[in-house]
Protein backbone atom coordinates (compact mmCIF):
# COMPACT_ATOMS: atom_id res chain seq x y z
CA UNK A 1 0.00 0.00 0.00
CA UNK A 2 3.17 2.31 1.13
CA UNK A 3 4.12 1.93 -2.80
CA UNK A 4 1.08 2.08 -4.13
CA UNK A 5 0.88 5.46 -2.59
CA UNK A 6 4.21 6.62 -3.11
CA UNK A 7 4.26 5.54 -6.77
CA UNK A 8 0.28 7.74 -7.06
CA UNK A 9 1.61 10.38 -5.81
CA UNK A 10 4.86 10.61 -7.85
CA UNK A 11 3.01 10.52 -11.37
CA UNK A 12 0.57 12.98 -10.12
CA UNK A 13 3.34 15.48 -8.31
CA UNK A 14 5.01 15.18 -12.39
CA UNK A 15 1.67 16.07 -13.90
CA UNK A 16 1.15 19.25 -11.71
CA UNK A 17 4.33 20.86 -12.37
CA UNK A 18 4.80 19.69 -15.51
CA UNK A 19 5.14 22.10 -18.44
CA UNK A 20 3.41 20.57 -21.03
CA UNK A 21 0.31 19.53 -18.38
CA UNK A 22 0.56 23.41 -16.70
CA UNK A 23 -0.01 24.94 -20.46
CA UNK A 24 -2.83 21.99 -20.98
CA UNK A 25 -4.90 22.74 -17.80
CA UNK A 26 -4.26 26.45 -18.34
CA UNK A 27 -5.85 26.02 -21.94
CA UNK A 28 -8.65 24.11 -20.56
CA UNK A 29 -9.26 26.78 -17.74
CA UNK A 30 -9.45 29.17 -20.59
CA UNK A 31 -11.78 27.04 -22.73
CA UNK A 32 -14.39 26.76 -20.06
CA UNK A 33 -14.24 30.09 -18.87
CA UNK A 34 -15.07 30.82 -22.35
CA UNK A 35 -17.91 28.59 -23.15
CA UNK A 36 -18.96 29.74 -19.27
CA UNK A 37 -19.28 33.39 -20.55
CA UNK A 38 -20.80 32.29 -23.94
CA UNK A 39 -23.54 30.63 -21.66
CA UNK A 40 -24.02 33.03 -19.45
CA UNK A 41 -24.43 35.59 -23.15
CA UNK A 42 -27.06 32.85 -24.05
CA UNK A 43 -28.96 32.74 -20.89
CA UNK A 44 -29.34 36.56 -20.68
CA UNK A 45 -31.36 36.53 -24.31
CA UNK A 46 -33.67 33.81 -23.64
CA UNK A 47 -35.13 31.90 -20.76
CA UNK A 48 -33.69 28.17 -19.57
CA UNK A 49 -35.19 25.89 -17.28
CA UNK A 50 -31.62 24.58 -14.97
CA UNK A 51 -28.83 26.90 -13.99
CA UNK A 52 -26.27 28.19 -16.18
CA UNK A 53 -23.38 25.67 -14.61
CA UNK A 54 -25.96 22.92 -15.85
CA UNK A 55 -25.89 23.97 -19.31
CA UNK A 56 -22.91 24.51 -19.31
CA UNK A 57 -21.83 21.05 -18.32
CA UNK A 58 -23.25 19.72 -21.55
CA UNK A 59 -20.32 20.94 -23.62
CA UNK A 60 -17.83 18.48 -20.82
CA UNK A 61 -17.07 16.42 -24.19
CA UNK A 62 -15.25 19.43 -25.69
CA UNK A 63 -12.97 19.46 -22.58
CA UNK A 64 -12.61 15.79 -22.37
CA UNK A 65 -11.27 15.48 -26.08
CA UNK A 66 -8.86 18.18 -25.57
CA UNK A 67 -7.49 17.07 -22.30
CA UNK A 68 -7.99 12.76 -21.95
CA UNK A 69 -6.10 12.44 -24.85
CA UNK A 70 -3.11 14.35 -24.45
CA UNK A 71 -3.34 13.28 -20.63
CA UNK A 72 -3.07 9.53 -21.01
CA UNK A 73 -1.23 9.13 -24.28
CA UNK A 74 1.86 9.87 -22.23
CA UNK A 75 1.73 7.88 -19.48
CA UNK A 76 2.48 4.70 -20.79
CA UNK A 77 3.68 5.19 -24.50
CA UNK A 78 5.93 7.62 -24.05
CA UNK A 79 7.67 6.04 -21.10
CA UNK A 80 8.05 2.88 -23.26
CA UNK A 81 9.54 4.73 -26.06
CA UNK A 82 11.87 7.09 -23.85
CA UNK A 83 13.17 3.77 -22.25
CA UNK A 84 11.76 4.74 -18.55
CA UNK A 85 9.06 2.19 -18.06
CA UNK A 86 11.74 -0.66 -18.02
CA UNK A 87 13.35 1.25 -14.89
CA UNK A 88 9.40 1.09 -13.20
CA UNK A 89 8.64 -2.09 -14.03
CA UNK A 90 12.07 -3.63 -12.48
CA UNK A 91 10.33 -2.06 -9.09
CA UNK A 92 8.47 -5.72 -7.47
CA UNK A 93 5.29 -3.98 -8.33
CA UNK A 94 2.28 -6.07 -10.49
CA UNK A 95 1.29 -4.92 -13.72
CA UNK A 96 -1.91 -4.05 -12.28
CA UNK A 97 -0.72 -1.95 -9.12
CA UNK A 98 1.42 -0.18 -11.88
CA UNK A 99 -1.48 0.84 -14.24
CA UNK A 100 -4.12 1.23 -10.99
CA UNK A 101 -1.50 4.27 -9.59
CA UNK A 102 -1.08 6.00 -13.11
CA UNK A 103 -5.28 5.58 -13.31
CA UNK A 104 -5.85 7.09 -10.34
CA UNK A 105 -3.31 9.96 -10.80
CA UNK A 106 -4.48 10.65 -14.10
CA UNK A 107 -8.00 10.79 -12.49
CA UNK A 108 -7.27 13.12 -9.46
CA UNK A 109 -5.60 15.30 -12.09
CA UNK A 110 -8.73 15.26 -14.68
CA UNK A 111 -11.49 15.33 -11.88
CA UNK A 112 -8.49 18.74 -10.18
CA UNK A 113 -9.50 20.50 -13.46
CA UNK A 114 -13.24 20.06 -13.47
CA UNK A 115 -13.47 20.98 -9.93
CA UNK A 116 -11.08 24.57 -10.70
CA UNK A 117 -13.10 25.10 -13.49
CA UNK A 118 -16.34 25.29 -11.09
CA UNK A 119 -14.66 26.70 -8.17
CA UNK A 120 -13.59 29.72 -10.43
CA UNK A 121 -17.69 29.98 -12.14
CA UNK A 122 -18.59 30.10 -7.61
CA UNK A 123 -16.08 32.42 -6.96
CA UNK A 124 -17.07 34.79 -10.03
CA UNK A 125 -20.23 34.98 -8.84
CA UNK A 126 -19.61 35.30 -5.26
CA UNK A 127 -16.99 37.83 -5.54
CA UNK A 128 -19.56 39.80 -8.15
CA UNK A 129 -17.10 39.59 -10.98
CA UNK A 130 -19.78 38.77 -12.98
CA UNK A 131 -23.32 39.77 -12.04
CA UNK A 132 -26.37 37.60 -12.67
CA UNK A 133 -29.86 37.63 -10.84
CA UNK A 134 -29.71 34.02 -9.66
CA UNK A 135 -26.42 31.50 -8.37
CA UNK A 136 -25.01 29.54 -10.87
CA UNK A 137 -25.80 26.42 -9.90
CA UNK A 138 -27.64 24.32 -6.96
CA UNK A 139 -25.80 21.50 -4.87
CA UNK A 140 -27.84 19.22 -6.55
CA UNK A 141 -26.68 20.31 -10.21
CA UNK A 142 -22.92 20.41 -8.62
CA UNK A 143 -23.20 17.12 -6.82
CA UNK A 144 -24.45 15.03 -9.71
CA UNK A 145 -22.39 16.87 -12.29
CA UNK A 146 -19.45 15.84 -10.40
CA UNK A 147 -20.45 12.40 -10.18
CA UNK A 148 -21.08 11.98 -14.17
CA UNK A 149 -17.44 13.63 -14.74
CA UNK A 150 -16.01 11.05 -12.42
CA UNK A 151 -17.73 8.37 -13.36
CA UNK A 152 -17.84 9.06 -17.45
CA UNK A 153 -13.80 10.38 -17.05
CA UNK A 154 -12.91 7.09 -15.59
CA UNK A 155 -14.21 5.49 -18.53
CA UNK A 156 -12.43 7.72 -20.81
CA UNK A 157 -9.26 7.86 -19.01
CA UNK A 158 -9.15 4.13 -18.84
CA UNK A 159 -9.44 3.97 -22.27
CA UNK A 160 -6.54 6.33 -23.31
CA UNK A 161 -4.11 4.58 -20.81
CA UNK A 162 -5.36 0.96 -22.88
CA UNK A 163 -4.37 2.56 -25.80
CA UNK A 164 -1.09 3.97 -24.40
CA UNK A 165 -0.50 0.48 -23.55
CA UNK A 166 -0.93 -1.19 -26.53
CA UNK A 167 0.49 1.67 -29.33
CA UNK A 168 4.49 2.48 -29.05
CA UNK A 169 3.46 6.10 -30.36
CA UNK A 170 2.08 8.91 -27.94
CA UNK A 171 0.31 10.07 -31.63
CA UNK A 172 -1.24 6.73 -32.52
CA UNK A 173 -2.44 6.54 -28.92
CA UNK A 174 -3.90 9.91 -28.60
CA UNK A 175 -5.67 9.29 -32.09
CA UNK A 176 -7.07 5.72 -30.98
CA UNK A 177 -8.40 7.89 -27.81
CA UNK A 178 -9.78 10.70 -29.42
CA UNK A 179 -11.45 8.86 -32.09
CA UNK A 180 -12.88 6.03 -29.19
CA UNK A 181 -14.21 9.23 -27.39
CA UNK A 182 -16.17 10.52 -30.01
CA UNK A 183 -17.60 7.20 -30.92
CA UNK A 184 -18.86 7.05 -26.83
CA UNK A 185 -20.26 10.56 -27.26
CA UNK A 186 -21.66 11.09 -30.59
CA UNK A 187 -22.47 7.08 -31.42
CA UNK A 188 -25.27 6.32 -29.25
CA UNK A 189 -27.39 8.88 -30.90
CA UNK A 190 -26.30 8.64 -34.37
CA UNK A 191 -27.41 5.13 -34.30
CA UNK A 192 -30.62 5.66 -33.06
CA UNK A 193 -31.16 8.60 -35.17
CA UNK A 194 -29.98 7.63 -38.31
CA UNK A 195 -28.84 4.26 -38.83
CA UNK A 196 -31.22 1.48 -36.11
CA UNK A 197 -34.55 0.93 -37.31
CA UNK A 198 -37.56 1.74 -35.58
CA UNK A 199 -38.26 -2.33 -34.63
CA UNK A 200 -35.60 -2.47 -32.67
CA UNK A 201 -36.88 -0.79 -30.09
CA UNK A 202 -35.25 -2.83 -27.12
CA UNK A 203 -31.14 -1.78 -28.69
CA UNK A 204 -32.86 2.16 -28.73
CA UNK A 205 -33.76 2.09 -25.77
CA UNK A 206 -30.27 0.86 -24.12
CA UNK A 207 -28.13 3.41 -26.38
CA UNK A 208 -30.50 6.28 -25.14
CA UNK A 209 -29.50 4.66 -21.86
CA UNK A 210 -25.92 5.26 -22.78
CA UNK A 211 -25.76 8.75 -24.68
CA UNK A 212 -24.06 10.60 -22.39
CA UNK A 213 -25.94 14.18 -22.60
CA UNK A 214 -29.19 12.19 -21.40
CA UNK A 215 -26.96 10.83 -18.78
CA UNK A 216 -25.69 14.10 -17.99
CA UNK A 217 -29.03 15.92 -17.45
CA UNK A 218 -30.25 12.88 -15.50
CA UNK A 219 -27.13 12.66 -13.46
CA UNK A 220 -27.71 17.13 -12.54
CA UNK A 221 -31.64 16.56 -11.89
CA UNK A 222 -30.51 13.87 -8.83
CA UNK A 223 -31.75 10.50 -11.65
CA UNK A 224 -28.92 7.90 -11.09
CA UNK A 225 -29.60 5.04 -13.46
CA UNK A 226 -27.86 2.05 -11.63
CA UNK A 227 -27.47 -0.09 -15.19
CA UNK A 228 -25.55 2.56 -16.39
CA UNK A 229 -23.12 3.56 -13.15
CA UNK A 230 -22.58 -0.89 -13.19
CA UNK A 231 -21.74 -0.34 -17.01
CA UNK A 232 -19.33 2.49 -16.79
CA UNK A 233 -17.59 0.40 -13.82
CA UNK A 234 -17.60 -2.62 -15.55
CA UNK A 235 -16.23 -0.95 -18.79
CA UNK A 236 -13.65 1.03 -16.71
CA UNK A 237 -12.49 -2.56 -14.95
CA UNK A 238 -11.88 -4.54 -18.34
CA UNK A 239 -10.11 -1.25 -19.85
CA UNK A 240 -7.74 -1.76 -17.17
CA UNK A 241 -6.97 -5.52 -16.73
CA UNK A 242 -6.25 -5.10 -20.61
CA UNK A 243 -4.07 -2.23 -19.64
CA UNK A 244 -2.02 -4.06 -17.39
CA UNK A 245 -1.89 -7.22 -19.43
CA UNK A 246 -0.13 -5.49 -22.46
CA UNK A 247 2.25 -3.35 -19.85
CA UNK A 248 4.58 -5.84 -19.71
CA UNK A 249 4.83 -6.85 -23.72
CA UNK A 250 8.31 -6.37 -25.33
Amino acid sequence: MKRFGALFFHEWKQMLFSPIFLALGTLFLLLNAAMFLAVLQEFTQEPHFVHPTAHWLQTFWIGALLVVPLLSMRSIAEERSGGTLDGLLSIPLKSATVVGCKFCALWAHYLFLWMCSIGIQAYAGSSGCVSFPFPFFSSMEFAGGMAFLAMAGALHLSLGLLFSAVFRSTTMAGAATFVSLLSLFFGPRILNQFLLPGSCSALRHFLSQQDAFIVLEEFTTGIFDSQTILLHISLTISALVLAATFLRRP
